[in-house]
C-alpha cells in the first residue's frame, strides 16, 4: 500500500471514530462484515468445486479400473473366442434350445458336431489345463519346508517363553516351539536354489513357504549362544570392510573369494591353489588407507570372565596381520562347521531301521518356583537337572526323552546312565538296531573325554550296537534336544503358577509332565541308581588312556579294541589310538 493510500485510510477511520459519527461506524463495521462473509463462501465453494472435482476424478478412474478388471476376467477363459463370458453362456442356451431333449440323441448329435469339425475335445482340454496348472511348485512345498527346518538354515530356541501358537491342518491350536533362522532370507533362497538345481521355485512362494514358527533373522531374540570366534572375526571383518576396494563384498561371499572350496587342505592351507590369499587380501585394499586408524571390539577373557572390549587403534597393515591370524582358525572353524552339518543332513536321508541318530545334550537346570512363596524362597530355589534326547529311526520315526533328577551335576557317569536308560528303552520297540550315531556338542565334562570315548568300545558288548560319535563345533550344536527342555519347562512352570501342582522334587516333575507329555518318554533317574551305576563304571574306567588333542577330533569310532579319532565326520586326519 502506499503512503497516500495509507494516510487516507487513516484519516478516515478517525473521521469515523469521532463524536457524532456513530451511526457511519455501524454503517461501516455492516459494510466490512458482508465482504468477509462473501470473501469466505467465495473461498468454501472454490475448495468444494476442488473436492468435487478431485472425487470425481477418481470416481473414474476407479470406473476404468473396474471395467479393465472385468475386461481380463472375461477373456480370461482359455479356448474362448467370445468376447465375453456371458456371450459363451447365450450361444450355448441357444444351442441348447434346437438341441433334442432325450439326453442320447443330445450325446449323438453333439459326437456328430465335433467329428465333422474334426475336434479332439479330450486332448484340447487336456492342453488347456497344462498350461494353467503350476505343476512345478506343488510336487516340493515338503523340500522347502524341510529346508527351512536344517540345523545349517535355523536352529531351535531353547527357552521356556520361546513358542507360538500355531493352528494345524485340521484347526485345532498348538504351541511349537520357535526357531530362528541363521541367515537372511535371500541368502537361504540362494543356497536352496544351489541344493535343488532341478527344482524351479519363485522367490516369492520361497517366502511364503517358511513355517511361521521359523522367525526371520531381524526377528531374532536376546542371544546368549553366539560363537566366539564367529564373532570375533566378524568384528574384524566389519572393521576392515570399508577399505576394500570392492565394497560389496559381504562376509558369506569372502569366503567363496578366498578359498577354492570348502575342503579339509583349504582349512588347513595346504591347498595349492588357494594358500596364498594374503597377496589377493592386499590387491583388495584402498592403495592410500594404509593412513586410516582403525578400532574394532573383541571377545576377551578378563578375570575368568569373557567381555566385549573395544580394541586399541592400529593402522589397516596392522589390523590385516591380525586379520590374516584370526582367518587362519577361522577356516578350520568353518568347514568343521559345514562338514558337521552336511553329515547330519545327510545322515537322516540315509537312515534306514536298523540304524539309530541319537542328538543329546544337557539343558538348562529347572529352578523349583511356588505359586505362593515368601521373598528369601525367591532368591534360593531348588534346581533340577534336565537331560534330553532325540532318536531317529528309519524316515518315519522320533522318539524324544526327557530325564530327571536331583543331583545337578552334569558328569561323565550320568551321562553314561542316561544313555543306557535311552537305549533299553528304544530295543522295545526296535529290536533290529544295528548302528547308532551319537551327537553331541563339545563339553569335556559331559562328553568329549576319555571316559565317555572308550565307552564305545563296549557298546558292542553291552547294547550290540556298532557305534560312532559326532562332535559338533564350539556354539554350533543347537538341536530338537534343547527345544524339548524349553518345551517341557514351560508346561510344566503354567501348570505350578495355575495352582494344578505342586513340584518339591524331579519325581514330582515327572508326575506332572507325565500327565500332558503323550509324545515323550518323561523319566526319573533316582540318586541309588545312578550311585550303583557309578561303581560299575570305575572299574571299567580305571585305567584307560587319553587321546592326545581330543578337542582338535570330531569323529569317533571303535575298532576292535582301538578308537579312530579323525578331524571331522568325513574322516579327515584320522588316527586310531590305544585307550
Amino acid at each position: 500500500m502506499s503512503s497516500k493510500n495509507y494516510d487516507h485510510v487513516k484519516k478516515h477511520k478517525e473521521k469515523l471514530l469521532t463524536p457524532g459519527n456513530e451511526a457511519a461506524l455501524a454503517d461501516f463495521i455492516k459494510r466490512k462484515q458482508e465482504a468477509d462473509k462473501r470473501y469466505r463462501e467465495k473461498k468454501l465453494n472454490s475448495k468444494a468445486a476442488e473436492r468435487f472435482k478431485k472425487k470425481k476424478s477418481q470416481q473414474t478412474l476407479e470406473s476404468k479400473e473396474r471395467k479393465a478388471l472385468k475386461d481380463r476376467n472375461d477373456k480370461s477363459n482359455i479356448g474362448t473366442k467370445f468376447k465375453s463370458r456371458n456371450g459363451l453362456q447365450r450361444a450355448i442356451k441357444r444351442v441348447e434350445t434346437i438341441l433334442p431333449k432325450e439326453k442320447a440323441k443330445k450325446i449323438e448329435v453333439v459326437e456328430a458336431i465335433a467329428e465333422n469339425l474334426r475336434l479332439n475335445v479330450g486332448s484340447a482340454i487336456t492342453k488347456v489345463k497344462c498350461t494353467r496348472q503350476r505343476h512345478y511348485f506343488r510336487d516340493i512345498p515338503e523340500l522347502v519346508n524341510e529346508f527351512y527346518l536344517l540345523e545349517s538354515v535355523s536352529r531351535q530356541l531353547p527357552g521356556k517363553k520361546d513358542f507360538i501358537i500355531i493352528k494345524n491342518k485340521n484347526g485345532i491350536k498348538e504351541k511349537l516351539q520357535k526357531r530362528v533362522m541363521l541367515t537372511t532370507i535371500e541368502d537361504a533362497y540362494s543356497e536352496f536354489c544351489s541344493l535343488y538345481p532341478q527344482h524351479i521355485i519363485c522367490r516369492s512362494k520361497f517366502f511364503e513357504r517358511r513355517p511361521k514358527f521359523v522367525l526371520l533373522l531381524s526377528q531374532t531374540p536376546h542371544n546368549v549362544c553366539c560363537c566366539i570366534y564367529c564373532s570375533n572375526f566378524r568384528f574384524l571383518f566389519d572393521a576392515l570392510k570399508p577399505f576394500f576396494i570392492e565394497s560389496v563384498l559381504t562376509f558369506d561371499d569372502f569366503f567363496i573369494e578366498f578359498i577354492c572350496g570348502l575342503q579339509y587342505n583349504c582349512a588347513k592351507n595346504l591347498c595349492e591353489l588357494c594358500w596364498d590369499y594374503k597377496k589377493k587380501l592386499r590387491s583388495l585394499l584402498i592403495q592410500s588407507s594404509d593412513n586410516h586408524a582403525v578400532t574394532w571390539m573383541k571377545w576377551i577373557k578378563v578375570d575368568n570372565f569373557l567381555q566385549k572390549h573395544e580394541m586399541p587403534d592400529k593402522s589397516v597393515s596392522g589390523i590385516i596381520v591380525e586379520f590374516c591370524a584370526s582367518f587362519e582358525k577361522h577356516k578350520l572353524h568353518k568347514y568343521l562347521v559345514f562338514t558337521q552339518h552336511s553329515m547330519l543332513k545327510d545322515l537322516k536321508l540315509e537312515l534306514d531301521d536298523s540304524s539309530v541318530i541319537l542328538h543329546m545334550d544337557y539343558s538348562e537346570n529347572f529352578s523349583i518356583a511356588l505359586q505362593d512363596e515368601i521373598q528369601s524362597a525367591y532368591f534360593n530355589r531348588k534346581q533340577l537337572s534336565l537331560f534330553t534326547a532325540v532318536a531317529y529311526i528309519g524316515q518315519l520315526n522320533t522318539v524324544s526323552f526327557a530325564i530327571l533328577s536331583d543331583d545337578t551335576k552334569h558328569q561323565k557317569d550320568q551321562v553314561f546312565y542316561y544313555i543306557k536308560i535311552i537305549i533299553e528303552m528304544l530295543h522295545q520297540p526296535f529290536p533290529d538296531l544295528t548302528h547308532i550315531h551319537f551327537i553331541t556338542d563339545g563339553c569335556a565334562a559331559q562328553f568329549k573325554n576319555k571316559f565317555i570315548l572308550s565307552s564305545l568300545i563296549y557298546m558292542q558288548s553291552d547294547f550290540h550296537l556298532k557305534s560312532h560319535w559326532h562332535f559338533m563345533p564350539t556354539s554350533h550344536g543347537k538341536s530338537c534336544a534343547d527345544g524339548i527342555g524349553g518345551s517341557l519347562k514351560r508346561q510344566v512352570s503354567h501348570r505350578i503358577l495355575s495352582g494344578l501342582h505342586e513340584i518339591r522334587n524331579a519325581q514330582n516333575f515327572v508326575d506332572c509332565a507325565n500327565t500332558f507329555s503323550k509324545n515323550m518318554n518323561v523319566l526319573y533317574s533316582s540318586y541309588d541308581e545312578m550311585k550303583s551305576n557309578t561303581e560299575e563304571l570305575e572299574e571299567r574306567w580305571l585305567n584307560v588312556k587319553s587321546i592326545p588333542s581330543t578337542t582338535s577330533y570330531h569323529y569317533f569310532e571303535p575298532i576292535g579294541n582301538k578308537i579312530l579319532a579323525a578331524a571331522s565326520s568325513k574322516k579327515d586326519n584320522a588316527h586310531i589310538y590305544d585307550v
